[in-house]
């Protein structure tokens, strides 16, 4: 008796990155968030390039930069934080990030209780 034979798949593997790749440029947004990479450049330097998020990164580039920012370059798609512009004027006003600050937040140390004994404790006899 006969076994039943396989058959051997021939079909090659591509590797995920290449996969990734056709499936994301395949999928084509109704509104890219950049119109072109000079675009980018100039609205990150009106916003992004004067942020306190972003200071760290100015500072030390092996640093994490901004979240928003990097939220937006990886999946080419508007953070929730920022809005669009449909009647701007300049590339630099198409998009607001409301999370922009030019000043860091305010640290402080909390208060601490008073201690301090009297110096003139005067007592009952």
């Amino acid at each position: 008796m006969k076994s039943p034979s396989v058959k051997a798949t021939t079909k090659a593997v591509r590797p995920i990155s290449d996969r990734l790749d056709r499936a994301v440029s395949k999928k084509r947004y109704k509104r890219p968030l950049w119109r072109t990479p000079t675009h980018q450049d100039i609205w990150t330097e009106k916003w992004c390039d004067r942020c306190t998020h972003n200071a760290i990164h100015r500072l030390d580039p092996t640093r994490p930069r901004c979240p928003l920012l990097s939220k937006a370059d990886t999946t080419g798609r508007k953070p929730a934080e920022w809005e669009f512009n449909d009647h701007a004027q300049t590339l630099d006003s198409t998009i607001r990030c409301n999370t922009f600050s030019l000043q860091p937040p305010v640290l402080r140390r909390p208060q601490a209780e008073d201690q301090t004994l009297s110096m003139f404790e005067i007592g009952e006899p």
